[in-house]
């Protein structure tokens, strides 16, 4: 009598088995053709095997892609992520736009799947490999015995797996291979350790979430060798910045202005809404003065209020991406005070009627065609006043790469020739500083080469 009741039961059992087993097959794919391979081969990690770097080899297939396959259940939700080796500190850094907790991510698909082959450490297949050459300058420093290191998202952020090369008094120089329009974050280590890792200043670093700063980098589609800057620094060792005063200017005139008053938020002030309130300069005109030093990037927005509820929306044309779907202002601190134009709130220009004439009074602007371009551009810009003009080309970390022009220019339009030789592509700001009878003002527009 038992006999005939187990045995519907131990068939039950093997039935519900090998249903499971079955399951979806998911073959995961990376390539690596950017990477250097050690012997330990490639790996993968991840929710599905207990996160250990070294248990689940990866097996080689054609043009550098290793591929590992598995199966799962339809539905079931998997977190991982690729090793260049056997341990972690030779994981991939995987990008925020294709990350969950910072792994890769997957809800298992009903039917059997063969997942793209990203590149490695990248959300994207690997595209055109692009070599750039990294500089930092240590002749302020006293160099580790174990040399100098960059780590960063294209290398796993490992410490001591990348030296640099010794090019001699001071200088040290590395160069990578990787995908062009990649972004990536990086910085300097004075040894191999993290106790020997630069303070990247933040005016030209982003933040790496635990209190400091990276440097960046979206690479360019060509070759490309990065200016020298020295260890901790923004600019080359032995550049002082000076301080200056910056006046920052919206009209509200077109807008209600919310009982809390007119805030500026930026990089410089820790992006607080509430913090740094406006003066009401009459006719609708706020204003405040800062003190800066020269040669900083930074982005702000102007607040109607204390909240970002009430942040204007800056125009595409006069910003650039704050990595939320919208835009900020930018600057690049001039050597000289400077008051910038009253522009209208939410508008890249004045509003159309002021009662404070914008200080762009002897400037009508800044324009450069074509743009995007390669190889050659025309600067075109109008003076309302005689006015001593200085135009140059910065980079996005606020490096001064190249100066166009330095003369008095005459009232009315003017057309200045840029040559791009020498520029990588990428984006760059072109700055104009006009010094009037007026006012000292600063005109920036974007410039793209490709």
């Amino acid at each position: 009598m038992k006999m005939r009741i187990m045995i519907p039961v131990i068939l039950l059992v093997m039935i519900t088995w090998g249903t499971h087993s079955s399951g979806v097959n998911v073959t995961f794919r990376v390539d690596m053709s950017m990477q250097t391979v050690p012997p330990e081969g490639v790996h993968i990690a991840g929710s599905f095997q207990g996160w250990d770097p070294g248990a689940t080899l990866m097996a080689p297939a054609a043009n550098n892609i290793y591929e590992y396959a598995q199966d799962f259940q339809a539905g079931e939700m998997l977190e991982y992520k690729f090793i260049n080796g056997d341990e972690w500190g030779e994981d991939e850094s995987v990008p925020p736009a294709c990350a969950q907790n910072n792994n890769r991510y997957l809800t298992v698909p009903a039917e059997d799947t063969l997942l793209v082959a990203v590149c490695f450490g990248s959300c994207n297949p690997c595209s055109t490999p692009v070599s750039i050459t990294f500089q930092v300058d240590m002749s302020e420093q006293t160099v580790s015995p174990n040399g100098v290191h960059i780590a960063g998202s294209f290398q796993g952020w490992n410490p001591g797996s990348t030296e640099m090369t010794d090019m001699g008094n001071g200088l040290y120089a590395h160069t990578a291979i990787v995908s062009a329009g990649d972004y990536i974050e990086f910085k300097y280590i004075n040894g191999t350790e993290w106790s020997g890792e630069e303070q990247v200043p933040a005016a030209c670093g982003v933040s790496n979430g635990m209190g400091g700063y990276n440097r960046f980098l979206t690479v360019p589609n060509a070759n490309t060798t990065l200016n020298v800057v020295c260890f901790s620094s923004c600019y080359p060792c032995g550049y002082v910045p000076v301080e200056v005063e910056v006046t920052f200017r919206v009209d509200m005139s077109e807008v209600t202005v919310a009982p809390e008053g007119v805030h500026l938020a930026g990089s410089f002030q820790g992006w607080d809404p509430s913090s740094t309130l406006l003066t009401d300069l009459g006719s609708g005109v706020y204003g405040i003065t800062l003190n800066m030093w020269s040669g900083e990037y930074h982005e702000y927005k102007f607040i109607n209020g204390i909240t970002w509820d009430s942040v204007e929306t800056v125009p595409q044309e006069c910003g650039v991406d704050d990595g939320q779907g919208g835009y900020n202002r930018f600057i690049v601190i001039p050597e000289t005070d400077t008051t910038l134009t009253a522009v209208c709130y939410g508008s890249c220009d004045p509003c159309s009627t002021t009662g404070i004439q914008s200080p762009r009074k002897n400037s009508t602007g800044i324009t450069i065609t074509p743009n995007p371009s390669n190889g050659q551009a025309q600067i075109r810009f109008s003076l309302t006043e005689q006015s001593h003009v200085t135009i140059v080309i910065i980079d996005i970390t606020g490096q001064l790469l190249r100066k166009v022009m330095e003369k008095d220019c005459t009232k009315g339009t003017h057309l200045v020739t840029l040559n791009e030789s020498g520029l990588g592509c990428g984006l760059y700001l072109c700055q104009m500083i006009i010094s009037g009878h007026s006012a000292t003002t600063a005109e920036t527009a974007r410039l793209a080469i490709f």
